[in-house]
């Protein structure tokens, strides 16, 4: 009945005007409170987030590939086909020589900058132009990939590529390849040669672990793959060779023995020698073991150290010539390396 009324419509349409603008007020002073807080808040998140331990290392949104004395590239513009004739080489202070444009600095310049650069020159003489860069040759992106890779050598990059890209130029990770990746980098402005080292680890970047740690490439990167530490297996086995220990720093004899597929029946399990390189010219010596009371469980197993050689004699010949074992190891000879376990 009131809601008829005619004022009190109206007094009640400016009430609720009235509530509506309070509440407007207010939450206006609430946003501004939150604005004026959250970079307090933001900052002691992501400080509260992050570990010393780890860093995160955020790539480039632009690009960061540049041009340098030695790369040949290819000047096209719209109007002014003399540019395009041939490819111009930058020289060793990185300039390009144009004809009608002189001499313009590229080095440090990505292809966008220089083609910005010569469009800017070429608006004296032409309305609007068009200009692209094409890159016929690069020799000043150079990346080192050395170590254990299938294709060692060295790569020229274009554009922004990653560690696992670069890895993959070079064939890939080598069967014999161990459990780190070091990657080298001249410090930026460093007149003393200062370097700065970056380790990786393989099982970490394969396995997606740690993502961030597949980084982009800078050039006159080295990257060197390290080779994995071995366990040699010789004798009366079923399957002599050396085994990989990856990441493992050392592998027990019973594990050596499984590897190479066990011993043969004629074994003499008794006399089993370890021989280890104590020092790096002297000769390898001898450590007697009774696998025989390891399998029984009367004797602990022990471990293998990378390098060491286990040799399992057979029954008939039951001591080990410890030079010929040497040369074997030193020549190669029968010696093949297992690296799926």
């Amino acid at each position: 009945m009131i809601l008829s009324n005619g004022n009190s419509r109206r007094v009640g349409v400016t009430g609720a005007a009235s509530s509506a603008s309070l509440f407007a007020r207010r939450k206006a002073l609430a946003l501004s409170a939150l604005m004026f807080l959250a970079p307090v808040f933001s900052v002691q998140d992501v400080r509260a987030q992050t570990s010393p331990e780890r860093t995160l290392i955020i790539p480039p949104t632009a690009e960061t590939q540049t041009l340098g004395p030695g790369d040949q590239i290819q000047v096209r513009a719209l109007h002014a086909e003399e540019l395009g004739d041939r490819a111009t080489r930058i020289d060793s202070e990185g300039f390009i020589m144009l004809p009608g444009l002189g001499r313009i600095r590229a080095g440090g310049l990505t292809t966008e900058q220089l083609a910005a650069s010569i469009r800017q020159l070429l608006t004296k003489t032409i309305r609007e132009p068009e200009v692209a860069i094409d890159i016929v040759e690069l020799k000043s992106q150079p990346v080192s990939v050395l170590g254990a890779v299938k294709i060692p050598g060295v790569y020229q990059i274009v554009g922004q590529k990653r560690l696992l890209e670069v890895i993959s130029m070079a064939g890939g990770l080598d069967t014999e390849a161990g459990d780190s990746i070091r990657v080298t980098r001249k410090l930026a402005n460093s007149q003393n040669e200062k370097f700065d080292v970056i380790q990786v680890r393989v099982a970490e970047l394969m396995d997606g672990v740690r993502p961030e740690m597949n980084i982009v490439l800078h050039a006159e990167d080295t990257i060197t793959v390290s080779r994995a530490k071995l366990i040699y297996v010789l004798g009366n086995v079923h399957r002599a060779g050396g085994f990989i220990l990856r990441e493992r720093q050392s592998m027990s004899i019973l594990q050596a023995l499984s590897m190479a597929e066990g011993a043969m029946p004629n074994s003499s399990m008794g006399n089993v020698r370890i021989l280890r390189q104590t020092e790096p010219r002297a000769q390898r010596k001898e450590i007697l073991v009774n696998v025989k009371n390891i399998l029984a469980g009367k004797d602990a197993d022990q471990a293998l150290l990378p390098d060491d050689v286990l040799y399992i004699p057979s029954s008939t010949g039951k001591m080990v010539l410890t030079r010929a074992i040497e040369a074997a190891l030193q020549t190669g000879t029968g010696i093949v390396i297992w690296g799926k376990y």
